[in-house]
C-alpha cells in the first residue's frame, strides 16, 4: 500500500478539537488523508520521541506561517497554529504502535485508537486486511479488536451503525 491513496487506500477524516485561546470558541479541523499516511506519521513521530516531536512541530509550524504570509492565507492568528499542529503531533502519537511486537498487535493498537476516535469498523477492517494480507469483515474486525483490547485493559469499540444516506 502507498500513502498516495492510488491503490484503493481508505482515506480516514480525523477531527481535531482546536480552542482559540483569545475566544475559547472551539473548532472541529478536519484533516482527510489514506489511512497509511497516518500509519506512516504516527510510527514516525512516536519514534522521535516527545522532545524530536515538539522540535519537528515547530520546524512545521516555521514552515508553515513562512507559506502562509507568503500568501496572505493565515487561517488563524500565528500562535494558533503551532498550536492545531502541536495537537496532530500529539495524537497521533497517541497511536504509536511500535511497542508491540507484531504487526498484527500494532495494527489491532492503531485500529483501536481510530475506531475509539469513530472510525467505520468496515474501514478499519479494509486498512487491517490489506496490511495484514488476510480479508476481515468490519463486524469480524470489531470482534478482533474487542478481544485484543480486553486482557489490555483498553476502552470498548462499539458497533456503530450506519448513517441513511
Amino acid at each position: 500500500m502507498t500513502s498516495s491513496g492510488a491503490d484503493n487506500t481508505p482515506s480516514y477524516i480525523l477531527h481535531l478539537v482546536v480552542v482559540d485561546s483569545r475566544t475559547s470558541k472551539e473548532t472541529k479541523v478536519p484533516i482527510q488523508l489514506p489511512i497509511d499516511v497516518f500509519w506512516d506519521i504516527s510510527e514516525a513521530i512516536g519514534k522521535m520521541g516527545p522532545d524530536q516531536a515538539g522540535r519537528f512541530a515547530h520546524f512545521i509550524v516555521t514552515v508553515s506561517r513562512a507559506a502562509l504570509i507568503t500568501q496572505n492565507l493565515s487561517p488563524f492568528p500565528l500562535p494558533q497554529e503551532q498550536i492545531v499542529i502541536e495537537q496532530v503531533i500529539a495524537d497521533l502519537a497517541k497511536v504509536y504502535t511500535a511497542k508491540y511486537e507484531t504487526l498484527e498487535d500494532r495494527v489491532l493498537a492503531f485500529t483501536h485508537w481510530f475506531l475509539r476516535q469513530g472510525m467505520r469498523h468496515e474501514v478499519a477492517a479494509q486498512f487491517a486486511s490489506a496490511k495484514l494480507g488476510k480479508q476481515y469483515s468490519g463486524d469480524a474486525w470489531r470482534k478482533k479488536v474487542l478481544r485484543w483490547a480486553k486482557p489490555r485493559g483498553l476502552g470498548k469499540v462499539e458497533q456503530r451503525k450506519r448513517t441513511k444516506k
